[in-house]
């Protein structure tokens, strides 16, 4: 990328025409020398401000592209860089220009030497998950909201200047399929973000507790199952982590009471007795705690750490799009919303035949004509069961009802609901 700007060019051929000799404009205003030189004396220009092979794209075309760019990353629509190649192919297509490239689609060295030339703007990362429910969950108001709440919690409690007293905890759903495409967004970004309907794969939840000053709680892994957790699933963790398992895989109200009374109030009833109880251990360091608290605002409190980390509203209209070419505008509404097949307007012309139905088993492939056969099936299926006698309907209903006592009875959670008639029962933990 040139180390100067089109003003320094046209500064220095304004100090040219008013007497300066080419050396001394190139030197005052640091556009290289054999640059300004050929501008000046008109030899092989090419539009372009830098020296070598000119860019398929001009540099206005680029600085355009860059914009694009981080503009979707901050709405949480990050591309590719697959998605990049099929935004250039669509905007030189649109212009009707026709490149060196088959199918005017870039190829990875321009890739590469285009994020070269935008290093100091664009950075290449990886995704994390966020749905489309939270991030339209955050909003201005929902911030406000909190941080004054939580701001009069800590002055009528007197906890303003006691970080060690201040906990967060968090449930975490970690997905079993982990995203290792990288995508790009600006290079000042803390993070990226990737919006989806839903976090994909099966997931298994993990509860982590540290406060303010970097203090750390063993974590809590609460697996998907309906029985104890095996030992096979309780090996090789951080000391002293407890396990326990629920039929959703997710933090329960019954299993997180447990936590919190077998657990989090024995240690902190020591700490606050006098005796300080030591819950680091070598992978965690406080450093990070602490900045976590402060990046998130919780301590010192600052709403403004979450409002300048907040997702936008992810419109995908033209006049959202922060470009006034129209070509530009096109591709990016092509690569964002492409037109669908053929094969999938008639799947979904029909409501009875929706594509989301169709699972296809371990190791098959199905093509569009099979999908639809499959959906014609499954609609032949479903009208049969509709034309089966009230009595086995009934038998349907009892059999479900006697199944979901049964799942009632052998609810088999690690941790029992505490009640006033019994203890609750101790997490599965492990010291080594």
């Amino acid at each position: 990328m040139p180390k100067y700007t089109e003003e320094d060019l046209g500064r220095a051929k304004k100090l040219v025409a008013d007497g300066f000799t080419v050396y001394k404009a190139a030197k005052d205003t640091g556009v290289p020398y054999e640059t300004l030189r050929r501008h000046i004396f008109g030899i092989n220009v090419t539009g372009s401000t830098g020296s070598g092979r000119p860019t398929v794209l001009t540099r206005t075309e680029e600085d355009k592209l860059v914009e694009i760019l981080a503009y979707l990353a901050r709405q949480a629509f990050p591309l590719d860089t697959s998605d990049i190649c099929d935004l250039v192919q669509q905007f030189l297509n649109n212009l009707g220009r026709e490149t060196q490239w088959k199918d005017n689609r870039p190829t990875r060295f321009w890739l590469s030497r285009f994020k070269a030339r935008h290093a100091g703007v664009l950075a290449s990362r990886k995704p994390e998950i966020l749905t489309i429910t939270r991030a339209k969950s955050l909003t201005e108001e929902v911030v406000g909201a909190f941080f004054s709440m939580y701001n009069g919690v800590l002055v009528d409690l007197g906890l303003e200047d006691k970080p060690d007293n201040i906990y967060n905890l968090d449930e975490t759903g970690l997905s079993t399929d982990p995203r290792s495409t990288r995508v790009i967004v600006p290079s000042k970004s803390r993070d990226a973000y990737l919006k989806t309907a839903s976090c994909g794969k099966a997931t298994y939840s993990v509860l982590f507790c540290v406060n303010a000053t970097g203090n750390y709680f063993p974590p809590f892994v609460v697996y998907k199952a309906k029985r104890e957790p095996f030992d096979s699933w309780m090996r090789d963790g951080p000391p002293g982590t407890a396990y326990g398992t629920t039929p959703s895989g997710w933090m329960e109200g019954n299993i997180f009471e447990s936590w919190f009374q077998t657990i989090f109030v024995p240690e902190i009833t020591k700490k606050h007795d006098g005796q300080p109880t030591v819950l680091l251990w070598k992978e965690l360091d406080p450093v990070h705690a602490v900045a976590g608290f402060r990046g998130s605002g919780l301590f010192p409190v600052d709403a403004e750490k979450v409002r300048s980390r907040m997702v936008g509203p992810g419109s995908t209209s033209r006049d959202d799009i922060p470009s006034p070419d129209e070509a530009l505008q096109d591709a990016v509404l092509s690569v964002l919303s492409p037109e669908q097949s053929s094969e999938t307007k008639a799947a979904l012309a029909n409501k009875t035949k929706r594509r989301s139905r169709v699972q296809n088993k371990s190791g098959e492939v199905l093509t569009s004509e099979s999908s639809l056969q499959r959906l014609e099936l499954e609609a032949a299926k479903r009208a049969e069961k509709g034309k089966k006698s009230p009595s086995s309907q009934q038998d349907r209903k009892l059999s479900k009802k006697r199944e979901e006592k049964g799942k009632k009875r052998s609810s088999s959670h690690k941790i029992e609901k505490p009640s006033a008639k019994r203890k609750v029962t101790k997490l599965t933990t492990r010291s080594k």
